[in-house]
This record gives structure tokens, sequence and C-alpha cells, in this order.
């Protein structure tokens, strides 16, 4: 898929995730894994340090939030997940932390809040899609699902209106490098957005 040039003009902006030198794990060893398990478990304020690299928040109209998730970070985010439910023995098994993030393994996710003008008349998500550029890289599985406001709750309303987008592309780790890449969102084959993110600077 050849991704179109955004223009000068375009709502587009760059953003570099300013942090200390790193490398995406592509593949975690048992030990990555065990660091991940550990690192779940230290003090909130620690855990909030390790993940404010991966949102991205851009001073942008129809983008409100760009969350990536590495394998890496997928092991953190999901041991948080199970010691919130009670599952403590989880984060002291690297071999049952593996086996359920199996399906993600060598995948990197993109996930994209966008939000709507408020007074838009959408029936549904427009088609947007996500790539990577400089060189093109499509994504192996784009979702889209729509956000919806709640019902006014006046008598005869029962329209929630849409007032924005999750969109979720799932890439091969392996594919990304460990350079900045800009991530793109288009419309209808027009650039209506572009991110850099330093992938060499996250896990």
């Amino acid at each position: 898929m050849r991704l179109p040039h955004a223009p000068a003009a375009a709502l587009a902006i760059a953003i570099l995730l300013p942090i200390g030198p790193r490398a995406i794990v592509v593949t975690p060893t048992p030990r990555d894994v065990e660091r991940a398990l550990k690192l779940a478990q230290e003090r909130e304020q620690r855990r909030a340090d390790f993940h404010k690299p991966y949102i991205i928040k851009p001073d942008h109209p129809l983008v409100e939030q760009v969350d990536v998730v590495t394998e890496y970070r997928r092991y953190v985010l999901t041991t948080e997940e199970q010691l919130r439910m009670g599952n403590w023995l989880f984060a002291q098994s690297v071999k049952d932390a593996q086996e359920k993030l199996k399906p993600f393994r060598e995948r990197l996710t993109l996930t994209t809040r966008l939000r709507f003008h408020p007074h838009n008349v959408l029936i549904g998500v427009p088609p947007y899609e996500i790539a990577i550029g400089n060189p093109d890289l499509a994504p192996l599985d784009l979702t889209r699902t729509p956000i919806y406001a709640l019902i006014s709750g006046r008598r005869g309303d029962t329209n929630a209106p849409l007032i924005g987008a999750t969109l979720e592309a799932v890439f091969n780790a392996a594919t990304i490098g460990q350079a900045p890449r800009p991530m793109i969102l288009t419309l209808e084959r027009k650039a209506e957005a572009s991110i850099l993110i330093d992938f060499g600077r996250l896990e």
C-alpha cells in the first residue's frame, strides 16, 4: 500500500518520544518476561513512569491519544490486570504468562483514539486507515470500534451520538525496526495526521 504524503497544510503533527535509550524486544526471553512480571508488581509511580512514554496525547483536533503496546509492555499490562483481579500467582509464573500471551507473540499494537466534532452527523465510523511510513508498512489487522455518548435521557431520545472511535492496528514487531517512523492516519487516501514514534526508545 502506497501511503499519501501529508501536505504542509494538513492537520498533521510529529511527536518524538522523549525517553532514554531502549529497544523493542521483538521476541521476549524468559528473563525479559520475568523482568516484566516484576515491574508489574512495583509501586504505582514506578509503573506509571514506565507506561508514560508509550501513551501519546497529541495536540490534534482528531487524534486524542495513541497507545503503543509492544509485546514486552503487554506482559506488564496483563500482569497488572491479573493482580487487580487478585490472581497473585500469575505474577510468579513465567510459563503461565507466556501461554496467556501466545496470540500476541512478535506483535506490536497501535491503539488510536479519535474524537469527532460534537455536531457531526456520522452514523458509523469512517474508513480511517492506519499505517507506518518510511518505508510504507500496512498493519496485519485493523479493527475500528465506535465510541458513543450516553443517551440524554429525554423522552423519545433513543439515539446515542457517535463521539469518536478506537482504531487498533496490529503489526509484525520484527518489521518495525528500531528507528523513528511516522504513524500515518488516512481517510480515503488523504493524510489526516502523522505522528512520529521513536520505536528504538521503547521496549
